[in-house]
C-alpha cells in the first residue's frame, strides 16, 4: 500500500474507532503520570519530616523528567512513526523493570538534592518513559489516516483531562481506599494496560513505516522563545501558589493536587476543539486577577480569618492567569507537522521545567520570604498587549514619579522594602504606564498600592530566614493588657508559632503558648513527675521551663536553624537548667529516638509541626509502638494536637487502641492574653495504668467515630479537614 492510500481517511465508524483508541491512550498514559506525582509526594512526607519543600521539589523533578521524555521524543521524530511508536514501547518495557514505585529511607540530611537523587533512581526511567506518551501518540495520530490528523492538538486536551482525572482519583478515592502498598499495584495495573494500548496505536501506523525524516521548515524568529515563556510562567505560578496554601494551612495531598489540577484544566480548555472564553476576554481579567492575588496575598499576611475562602480565590486568580497564558501557547502551536509538534511539546516542556527550578532551587535560595508567586504574577503582566506600544518620555516620567512616591508612601509606613519588592515595583509601575484604558489603569494602580505589603514585615526587628524546611521569623511586639506592658518575642514557622516569650528579666521562666502551668501540659508534669523527658520538636525551648532539679530534657529537631533560634534568641533552655545538660539531637524525631532504644522516659511529648500539621509518619501505629518500647513502665505519650485545620483526637485515639494504649482528650479553652493559649492534647498510656487523676482533671476518653487508624502506609488527612 502506498503511504498515500494509508492517509485517505477511512469510514466515519473507523474514524470513531482511531479517536476512541488514541484519546484512551492518552487519557490512561497522563492519569498514570498524575496519579503518580501525589502518591509519591505522599511516599516523600516522612522522609524529608512533612515539609511542603518536599512536594515543591518533587514537582520541579517531575518537570525535569517530564522535559527529559519530550527530549526523547523528539529526537525520535526524525524516526518513522512506527520506529518512534517502538522506542517509545520499549522505553515503557524499561521503565517497568523498577515498579511497583517504592522510595527507600536516604541517608543524611533531608534537602532538595537529596530528594532529586531519590527520585531519580526510584522512578526517573518509568516516569520519562510516561512523558514520552503525549508527543509520540500525537504523532501516531498523524499518520493513523484519521479526517483530524492534520490537527491532533485536541488529544492534548484529553491528556490533561486524564491528568486531571488522575490527580482527582488520588485524594478522593486512591488514599482513602487503599494502603500505599495497594496504590501502587494499582498503579502498575494502570502502567500494564497502557504498554498494551500503546501497541495496538503503533499498528494503526504500520502502513506508513518507511515515511522518512524530512527537514522541517525554519520556525519564525523569537516563535521557540514564546513557546518557553508561556509555558514557564504559568508552570511557576503554579508552584508558587502551591507553597503559600501549603504553608499557610497544611502539606497534604488534597492542597497540592488543587492547583495542579487546576493547571491541567487550563490546558484543558486553551487546547480543546471549541474554547470556552475569547483570549482577549481573558487577557482583560489577567490585570484585575493579579491585582485581587496581592491583595489575598497580602490578607493572609495579617489575618488568619477565612483561610479556605482565600485560598479558593487566590487560586481562581492563578486559574485566570495561568488560562490566558495557555491560550497564547495554543495559538502558537504548529499546524500540519508532526515532525515540529515534538519540537514544541518539547519548548513547553522546556519552560514548566525552568519554572520548576525557580521555585524549588532558586527562589529558597535568595529569597527570605515566599516572593517568588507575587514577582512571577508581576512579571506576568509584561507578556499582556497592554505593553504591545513603545513607551514614550511621559510613560517613562510616569515609571519614575510613581516608583518615587510609592517609596515615600512606604517609608511614611515604615515598612522596609526588599530587592524583591523593588523588582515588583518596578514591573507593575512600568505597566501602570502603558494601559491606555481607565479600568485597567486603576486595577494596576490598586496593586501597586498593594505591592509592599504582601509579605508585610511583622513587628518590631526581626530575623527572616528560609530553608528547605520552611520560612523562619523571629520578631517582637509590645502590649499593654489591663495596664500591664509587654515586650513579647515570638518564634514563627510557617504559619505555625512555635513559641513565644516575654522579654520581662522576671518572666524569662515563664512556660507560655500552649505550655502553661495552669494548663494540660502542668497537669501532665504535676502528675506524673518524669524524670526523664523527650520532646519531639523543640521550638523556642519553652518545655524546658516545667523544669525540676531532679529531671532531664532530651529534645528532637528536624531543622538545625530552629535549633539555632532557641539557642540565641530565646533564652528558655539556659533559664531552666534541668538535672543534666539538655540535649537536642538533629534531624528526624521517630528515627533519632529509635537510636535510643537503650533508654526509657517517664513521658514524650509530641510537638512537631510542618506548617499546621504533625507529620503523619510520626502519629502512626508503627511510630506509637516505637514510643510505646521507649516509656518506662507508667510512662505516658503526650501529644499537642492543637490545630486549625484537622482534628487529630478520634484518628490517635484509634492509634492507640491499634498499639495496645488508651487514650485520654483535654481541650483547653483559659486565654490570658497575650501570653497564654487554649490547647488541646492527647495522652496515651498503656493499659491497665490508673488515669483517675488526669480523669479528676478533666481528661476524657475522646470520641470514637469509627476513624480507622493512620498506619505508615496509610493515612486520610482529607477524612480529618476542618473547612
Amino acid at each position: 500500500m502506498t503511504a498515500d492510500a494509508a492517509l485517505r481517511p477511512p469510514f466515519a465508524w473507523q474514524q470513531t474507532h482511531i479517536s476512541a483508541l488514541f484519546c484512551a491512550a492518552l487519557f490512561l498514559s497522563a492519569a498514570t503520570m498524575f496519579m503518580l506525582q501525589p502518591m509519591t509526594g505522599k511516599m516523600l512526607l516522612p522522609l524529608v519530616g512533612g515539609t511542603p519543600s518536599g512536594w515543591i521539589v518533587a514537582m520541579a523533578f517531575f518537570q525535569l523528567a517530564l522535559l527529559a521524555g519530550y527530549a526523547l521524543a523528539n529526537i525520535c521524530s526524525r524516526l518513522s512513526p512506527r520506529m518512534h511508536g517502538i522506542v517509545f514501547l520499549a522505553a515503557l518495557g524499561l521503565g517497568g523493570l523498577f515498579l511497583p514505585i517504592h522510595l527507600s529511607q536516604p541517608e543524611g540530611a533531608a534537602n532538595a538534592w537529596m530528594v532529586m537523587k531519590l527520585l531519580a533512581g526510584s522512578l526517573g526511567l518509568p516516569f520519562v518513559a510516561l512523558a514520552m506518551a503525549s508527543s509520540t501518540l500525537q504523532r501516531l495520530f498523524t499518520v493513523s489516516g484519521h479526517a483530524a490528523a492534520g490537527d491532533p492538538y485536541f488529544l492534548y486536551a484529553a491528556s490533561n483531562l486524564g491528568s486531571f482525572a488522575g490527580l482527582l482519583l488520588y485524594p478522593l478515592a486512591a488514599e482513602k481506599l487503599l494502603t500505599i502498598p495497594e496504590q501502587a499495584q494499582l498503579w502498575l495495573s494502570g502502567y500494564v494496560v497502557l504498554i498494551a494500548l500503546t501497541a495496538i496505536c503503533i499498528g494503526r501506523a504500520k502502513s506508513i513505516a518507511a515515511a522518512v525524516y524530512v527537514k522541517p521548515a525554519p520556525l519564525a524568529a523569537g516563535l521557540r522563545w514564546r513557546w518557553i515563556m508561556f509555558a514557564f510562567i504559568p508552570s511557576s505560578l503554579m508552584m508558587g501558589v502551591t507553597t503559600q496554601i501549603t504553608t499557610a494551612i497544611i502539606a497534604a495531598p488534597l492542597l497540592w493536587v488543587l492547583p495542579l489540577g487546576i493547571y491541567l484544566l487550563t490546558f484543558v480548555l486553551a487546547f480543546g476543539k471549541s474554547a470556552p472564553a475569547r483570549l482577549s476576554a481573558v487577557e482583560k481579567l489577567h490585570p484585575m486577577a493579579v491585582c485581587l492575588a496581592f491583595g489575598l496575598i497580602f490578607l493572609a499576611t495579617v489575618s488568619l480569618d477565612a483561610p479556605w475562602l482565600i485560598m479558593v480565590l487566590l487560586l481562581g486568580c492563578f486559574g485566570i492567569v495561568a488560562l490566558a497564558f495557555h491560550m497564547k501557547l495554543a495559538a502558537l502551536r504548529p499546524l500540519g507537522d508532526g515532525q515540529r509538534l515534538t519540537d514544541y511539546y518539547l519548548m513547553i516542556a522546556l519552560g514548566g521545567a525552568l519554572g520548576g527550578m525557580l521555585n524549588a532551587f532558586l527562589a529558597p535560595a535568595i529569597f527570605d520570604r515566599l516572593q517568588e508567586f507575587p514577582m512571577v504574577l508581576a512579571a506576568s503582566l509584561l507578556f499582556h498587549p497592554g505593553l504591545s506600544a513603545k513607551l514614550g518620555r511621559k510613560d517613562l516620567v510616569t515609571v519614575c514619579v510613581g516608583g518615587v512616591g510609592l517609596l515615600a508612601w512606604a517609608f511614611m509606613h515604615h515598612h522596609t522594602i526588599g530587592a524583591t519588592d523593588f523588582l515588583e515595583i518596578f514591573l507593575v509601575t512600568l505597566f501602570v504606564a502603558t494601559l491606555r484604558k481607565p479600568l485597567f489603569a486603576l486595577t494596576g494602580c490598586l496593586l501597586l498600592m498593594t505591592m509592599p505589603y504582601t509579605a508585610p514585615r511583622d513587628g518590631e526587628g526581626g530575623i527572616y530566614q528560609r530553608n528547605f524546611y520552611g520560612l523562619i521569623r523571629v520578631y517582637e511586639r509590645n502590649f499593654i493588657m489591663d495596664g500591664e506592658k509587654y515586650h513579647i518575642r515570638y518564634f514563627g514557622h510557617g504559619t505555625t508559632l512555635h513559641g513565644m516569650q516575654s522579654l520581662d528579666p522576671d518572666m524569662e521562666d515563664i512556660p507560655t503558648a500552649y505550655f502553661s502551668h495552669g494548663g494540660p501540659v502542668g497537669d501532665i508534669f504535676h502528675t506524673l513527675a518524669p524524670k526523664n523527658v523527650a520532646v519531639m520538636g523543640l521550638g523556642a525551648g519553652t518545655l524546658a521551663c516545667h523544669h525540676a532539679p531532679d529531671r532531664s530534657f532530651t529534645f528532637f529537631e528536624i531543622d538545625p536553624a530552629v535549633v539555632n533560634i532557641a539557642r540565641d534568641n530565646f533564652t528558655f533552655l539556659k533559664a531552666c537548667p534541668g538535672a543534666t545538660p539538655h540535649r537536642i539531637f538533629t534531624g528526624d524525631g521517630r528515627l533519632e529516638i529509635a537510636k535510643l532504644r537503650g533508654e526509657k522516659f517517664d513521658l514524650i511529648i509530641l510537638d512537631a509541626f510542618s506548617s499546621d500539621m504533625v507529620p503523619v509518619h510520626l502519629i502512626s501505629v508503627e511510630a506509637i509502638e516505637l514510643y510505646k518500647t521507649l516509656l518506662t513502665d507508667n510512662g505516658i505519650l503526650a501529644f499537642n494536637i492543637s490545630n486549625n485545620y484537622v482534628t487529630l483526637a478520634a484518628t490517635l485515639a484509634a492509634g492507640a487502641k491499634a498499639a495496645g494504649m488508651q487514650a485520654r482528650y483535654k481541650h483547653y479553652g483559659f486565654i490570658d492574653p497575650p501570653l497564654f493559649f487554649p490547647s488541646d492534647w492527647l495522652l496515651m498510656a498503656r493499659d491497665g495504668i490508673d488515669m483517675t487523676t488526669f480523669r479528676q482533671q478533666a481528661w476524657v476518653p475522646p470520641l470514637q467515630n469509627n476513624e480507622r487508624a493512620w498506619t505508615d502506609n496509610y493515612s486520610n488527612i482529607i477524612g480529618i479537614m476542618r473547612f
